[in-house]
């Protein structure tokens, strides 16, 4: 167990090998069971959980274990590849994984053979115990060995099916930790040179993204075996009920696994039976369909299902861990948000290494999103996205940091000069240099407000230029100069002459000018790739290929109407409650934030703000009434199969009250721990990374300190502590998995009992229907439950955005007392030993200022940074409330007004300029209370008249946020 010492940051203390979890010391059916985790189940019931409550991990799952078994297995790897014997072969990853967890993984594969075979035992039974009702017997001793036989199975299958899915998620995290340890390892060790070779992000995304990969591959692993296994043990089972007829059955099934929706699901389970059980009677007019036949046949197709849903996404995962393009997709979707609109849609397309591509298509079709696709910034929804080497990007609005001009360029690298002055002279730089006051030691303000906006489109392209990466993404970086400059750029930098001339480029542009000698063109058209080619072939294949390049700058809408031919009245009124709750808590939110005094927003990161107006209302809106709908579905599916068991038997019905509360027990106990483990679970997962990351920036004064052992030893730390939050999680998964398991068995054992109590009242059909539905409960209550759990945890989104309710609020903006219109109409202000802070717990900012301000006169203010300056203008808006004294303008007292009344009045030209994203008339004129003759009049005032009616809409032209489209 590992300790964090007080006061020393990262540093964590590991206790004896006594304070490992109970597991060791729980019987073998406690074990098999998992009931020693109850503790913690119960304890997360009572109390909200913390690191020290989580069970610990056994000694051999830890990273302080796992780590070194594979850095063994790696050296011996490597030392067989640097060998100079002659049969000395490459190191190989996937040996020495092999090398390293091969117990495991054969453990892993017999407990999913032997869950498999288990799988297809209960519909034999079953088909046993039809057969036996078929035969008129009453009751009998070998009716209830068959529903004894049946349950055993059952309860045996789901034990060892858990203990096949904890053994599995368990190796696959060791896996995880093992590849962890040795990059974290590798990178802190790396010579100059060769870290050089790789960005910070770079190594870091190989522990984040390509480690989890790794897991998520291994996790899924076993069902390439798996999957056809059952697949063809399914057939072989259904050939011998049904002969070849059940081919048909397995064609349709194959053919509709695309349709993945609830109602689908049902339809597809109707069409399934029609074909296969037609194509029997079709095949022989004598064959007969008997209830043994027909249950059992649907039992085997249920077992069926599954591995035929499941192999393609295993396939697709295995081969996204191969590259062989620089930038490839196939059969690609992606969305920004989770269940959000698909933004990208089927994309298929190869890109070959040093390639020059140009992207082209209308405003909103896709472009800059196929970039942000690439990055790895969208959701992937489906098909398989393949990237090489590394990345360099420039964006459409230019990002610089506030640093000196070349340390912008140099971006963390070492400067080469030959390189770095041949960079300077490609993009055009030398000239703004000679300008500059300084040179390339000049420092560049922030957003880069001392540079131009052509300056700064051309210093973030030298500094993708000078990172020296395998793949450059440009999004519309010519956009942003001049025409003449475009074309030196492309010359010297983009084009089959220029510094990029073998690195692989993907160029967003609407200049008609450079398609022509680029390699491919790919025509985006409503988030799909319409054609790709090059320009000789598109110009004589597509005759619209121009005007489609020339509208490009042109804004489309397009509105498609979809129609819904069925609609579930029930979902209808759960999604348009929801939605309309999700509008009341978004406009309530609104107007608390607007109500909220300046402090909130010094002492809050607007990214936490942002986070409620986005996230928070985005699981409001479209998550929480989808996990409501799932739970009543859920909930509908479990009461239907228990009428449908009570009304073939109904005895059934006494058991209904002890399982329903054994159910409800087990749901309250589990979802309220789960809930605090999946929340340490989150927690642990940054240290991680940010450990990581600080080495990489801090690595050459680690090696010089000699501490390499010491930050390798903080990294097993971390990984561990990680490690037992997700070992935590895991087995309370188990846990509640095993116990609904047995209460879906217990149902599956009562139906059979019943039935065979019942004799001769029951039909071979109606026990067939009673058994059949019963073995479908299992999965329907572990959905149900674990539903039931995402609905309490997005819970808090609500919580969230409630909480502003509570907050102190500005000063009423109306009050009963208001200024005559024409107020103020002298401009006479006051101050009489007026003081000011910004909290309460800070000194005061004004201290008792004194002075009167006649009309028209003009003020000059003047003091070192930090003298109160800006304070003194927040303060006749209100923005910082006074602790003493009084303003006074025009003879009112400016305390006893509204905020909207007193605002309404003043005018500000700020430090920072503000602008808004919406038309240039909307951010001159807000309220709309001008014409356009006065906003003219304004601009000419600002000499921006010429500027404004150069613009192709003028004052109707669309500013974009910050004014980031404007020099």
């Amino acid at each position: 167990m590992l300790r964090t010492q007080h006061g020393s940051g990262a540093a964590y203390e590991r206790l004896s090998e006594q304070a490992e979890g109970p597991e060791r010391g729980a019987s073998v059916c406690s074990r098999a069971t998992y009931s020693w985790y109850s503790r913690i189940i119960k304890l997360g019931y009572r109390k909200p959980l913390v690191r020290e409550d989580l069970v610990e991990l056994n000694e051999d799952d830890s990273s302080y274990n796992v780590i070194p078994a594979f850095e063994e297995n790696w050296r011996k790897e490597s030392f067989k590849q640097g060998s100079k014997d002659p049969g000395s072969r490459k190191a190989s990853l996937v040996r020495a994984l092999w090398n390293t967890f091969k117990s495991s993984l054969i453990k892993v594969a017999l407990m999913k053979v032997v869950a498999d075979v288990l799988a297809f035992t209960s519909p034999q039974i079953l088909k046993k115990m039809i057969a036996h009702s078929e035969d008129g017997s009453p009751g009998g001793s070998a009716g209830y060995l068959f529903a004894l036989a049946l349950f055993g199975v059952t309860i045996l299958q789901t034990l060892i099916l858990q203990l096949y899915q904890r053994l599995n998620m368990l190796t696959a995290v060791k896996i995880k930790t093992g590849v962890n340890g040795i990059i974290y390892k590798k990178s802190l060790n790396l010579a100059n040179s060769t870290q050089r070779s790789f960005t910070t992000g770079e190594l870091v995304n190989l522990m984040s993204s390509d480690a989890q990969q790794l897991m998520d591959l291994a996790v899924n692993l076993t069902l390439l075996w798996s999957a056809p296994f059952q697949i063809l043990m399914a057939i072989v089972f259904l050939w011998q009920e049904l002969g070849a007829s059940v081919l048909a059955g397995v064609a349709v099934l194959i053919l509709v696994i695309p349709l993945n929706a609830y109602i689908a699901a049902r339809v597809k389970q109707l069409k399934v039976s029609i074909a296969t059980f037609g194509v029997y009677f079709w095949m022989d007019e004598s064959n007969i369909l008997t209830a043994s036949k027909v249950f059992t046949t649907i039992s085997l197709f249920n077992i069926l299902r599954l591995p035929l849903f499941d192999l393609p996404t295993v396939i697709s995962s295995v081969v996204q861990v191969i590259i062989y393009h620089a930038v490839g997709f196939l059969a690609a979707s992606f969305q920004w948000e989770t269940n959000g609109p698909s933004i990208l849609k089927d994309i298929n397309i190869k890109i070959p290494e040093g390639s020059l591509v140009a992207v082209v298509g209308q405003v909103g079709s896709g472009k800059s999103s196929l970039l942000s696709a690439i990055l790895g910034e969208m959701n992937k929804l489906e098909g398989t996205v393949q990237r090489k080497g590394s990345v360099a990007y420039v964006a459409q609005q230019a990002w610089l940091q506030n640093a000196l001009f070349k340390e912008n360029i140099l971006f963390g690298r070492p400067l080469h000069n030959v390189f770095y002055e041949k960079v300077l002279e490609a993009c055009a730089l030398r000239p703004d240099l000679e300008l500059l006051p300084h040179g390339d030691q000049t420092e560049i303000g922030e957003r880069g407000v001392n540079l131009s906006g052509g300056q700064k489109q051309r210093v973030s392209l030298a500094r993708a230029v000078y990172s020296d990466a395998d793949l450059y993404l440009l999004d519309d970086p010519l956009s942003a100069v001049d025409v003449h400059v475009g074309k030196h750029l492309f010359e010297k930098v983009i084009g089959h002459s220029g510094l990029l001339k073998n690195k692989t480029r993907i160029l967003v542009t609407h200049s008609l000018a450079v398609l022509p000698l680029v390699d491919l063109i790919v025509i985006m058209e409503d988030g799909r790739i319409g054609q790709t080619g090059t320009y000789r072939e598109l110009v004589s294949e597509r005759q619209d290929f121009a005007e489609m390049i020339l509208a490009s700058g042109a804004k489309t809408e397009r509105f498609e109407g979809k129609s819904c031919l069925f609609v579930c009245y029930g979902a209808y009124v759960v999604t348009r409650g929801t939605i309309c709750s999700s509008r009341l808590l978004h406009n309530q939110m609104l107007d608390n934030i607007l109500h909220l005094p300046l402090q909130f927003f010094e002492t809050t990161p607007m990214g936490q703000v942002l986070n409620r107006f986005t996230k928070d209302i985005y699981v409001i809106d479209e998550r929480f009434h989808y996990y409501l709908r799932t739970w009543l579905n859920c909930m509908l599916d479990v009461l239907g199969t228990v009428l449908v068991i009570v009304f073939a038997t109904p005895l059934f019905s006494l058991a209904i009250v002890p399982i329903g509360f054994l159910y409800l027990v087990i749901q309250r106990y589990y979802i309220a721990s789960s809930r605090q483990i999946r929340r340490l679970d989150g927690a642990s997962r940054s240290p991680v990374i940010s450990h990581f990351s600080e080495t990489l920036q801090g690595a050459s004064t680690i090696r010089a300190f000699r501490h390499q052992e010491r930050f390798i030893g903080q990294n097993k730390d971390v990984i561990n502590e990680n490690l037992v939050c997700y070992y935590n999680n895991v087995i309370s998964n188990r846990w509640l998995a095993v116990r609904l398991e047995f209460l879906g068995n217990l149902v599956v054992f009562f139906a059979a009992l019943f039935a065979v109590q019942a004799g001769n009242k029951m039909t071979s059909g109606t026990v067939g229907l009673s058994i059949t539905y019963a073995l479908n409960i299992t999965q329907t209550l572990n959905f149900w439950v674990r539903k039931a759990c995402e609905i309490e945890t997005n819970g808090v989104a609500i919580e969230r955005v409630c909480e502003y309710e509570e907050m102190e609020k500005e000063a009423p903006w109306i009050l009963p007392r208001r200024p005559v219109a024409e107020w103020p109409d002298r401009g006479v202000i006051e101050f009489t030993n007026y003081q000011a802070r910004y909290r309460e717990d800070h000194d005061l900012a004004l201290r008792d200022v004194t002075f009167k301000l006649h009309e028209t006169e003009k003020l000059g203010i003047v003091g070192r940074t930090g003298a109160g300056k800006s304070t003194l203008t927040n303060c006749l808006f209100r923005i910082v409330e006074r602790a003493g004294g009084r303003i006074v303008i025009d003879g009112i007292d400016i305390s006893t007004i509204g905020l909207h009344d007193l605002r309404s009045k003043l005018n500000i030209i700020p430090q920072d300029p503000v602008l808004f994203s919406g038309t240039i008339r909307m951010n001159l004129d807000p309220l709309e209370r001008h014409s356009d003759a006065d906003h003219w009049e304004a601009l000419e005032m600002c000499h921006l008249k010429n500027f404004v009616q150069s613009l192709p809409k003028k004052l109707n032209h669309e500013v974009s946020e910050g004014g980031g489209n404007l020099r």
